[in-house]
């Protein structure tokens, strides 16, 4: 079955791999250079039992890493959007990362994070029409204990904000940067990332419309992907954000091809209920 067929799930698709790992070999090379990096901090990662701050940071490094590889897989078919939207994802793993290295606390964050999203959720549930929820009696009367159970302890709900944790990171600069710019042209459906589908002449004329393996922005996904790798692997490695720019040189410099400088370029949601509602408060 061709692509014209099957989209990116045909098997003809390995021949745009091929062609976009030969156009971009560099860069794939420095992508699997910090892969193999990365992937050696995962065996000296911890989990002490009696700090949940480096246990959230080993959680969040495991994710990171997993958001990386997954841009990296959709980049080399040309599923740039879709490589754009993980890459963003990685980068607010760096955020909270960062966060954590200059402020162990911050862990708290995430317990009161999550706190705030079940009761929101629960809220939103048990307000919602019988035939649009779908739960039953048993799973109303646990909702409502949930919240009762969450009001009554000491648990402080809050939203996690990516923005605040950028700030707290002292990694602003990288937010407005990465991370605005990767939410305007791929994670949201903006104008910027839906004129991806679109065939237009030099002079902005639409002449049709276009879908498929996207050639032009692979080498662009890529920097901005090996960028966040890079600085995932410095917070870990560094256990701390005064360290990040002074180490940054220390991964670069165990790459085989150290010439290629990364730089910075300029109906409800389906749930499971059983998640909802496991043992509360969550530990971290």
């Amino acid at each position: 079955m061709t692509i014209e067929e099957q989209g990116f799930l045909s098997p003809d698709i390995s021949v745009w791999t091929g062609k976009h790992r030969a156009e971009n070999s560099q860069w794939f090379e420095l992508a699997e250079n910090l892969n193999r990096i990365a992937c050696g901090l995962l065996p000296h990662l911890s989990v002490p039992p009696d700090d949940n701050s480096k246990f959230l940071a080993a959680l969040l490094f495991m994710r990171g890493l997993s958001n990386y590889q997954g841009a990296i897989l959709l980049a080399e078919r040309g599923m740039s959007a879709e490589a754009r939207t993980l890459t963003r994802s990685c980068f607010e793993t760096v955020f909270c990362l960062g966060a954590l290295c200059k402020d162990p606390g911050f862990a708290d964050r995430f317990v009161q994070d999550d706190a705030d999203r079940r009761k929101k959720i629960a809220r939103a549930l048990l307000n919602a029409p019988n035939e649009s929820s779908g739960l039953t009696q048993d799973e109303k009367q646990k909702l409502v204990k949930l919240l009762s159970d969450q009001e009554a302890s000491a648990i402080e709900s809050a939203p996690l904000v990516i923005a605040q944790a950028a700030v707290r990171a002292d990694m602003a600069g990288e937010y407005d940067v990465f991370y605005r710019g990767l939410s305007n042209d791929a994670a949201h459906p903006s104008v910027n990332a839906l004129n991806r589908h679109v065939q237009a002449d030099e002079n902005g004329e639409v002449k049709g419309l276009q879908w498929g393996p996207d050639v032009n922005d692979v080498s662009d996904t890529l920097l901005v992907a090996c960028t966040a790798c890079i600085y995932l692997a410095n917070l870990t490695r560094s256990n701390s954000l005064r360290k990040r720019r002074r180490t940054h040189s220390n991964i670069a410099g165990q790459l085989t091809n150290p010439s290629l400088e990364t730089t910075k370029s300029a109906s409800m949601l389906s749930f499971n209920v059983g998640t909802l509602l496991s043992v509360y408060p969550p530990s971290v």
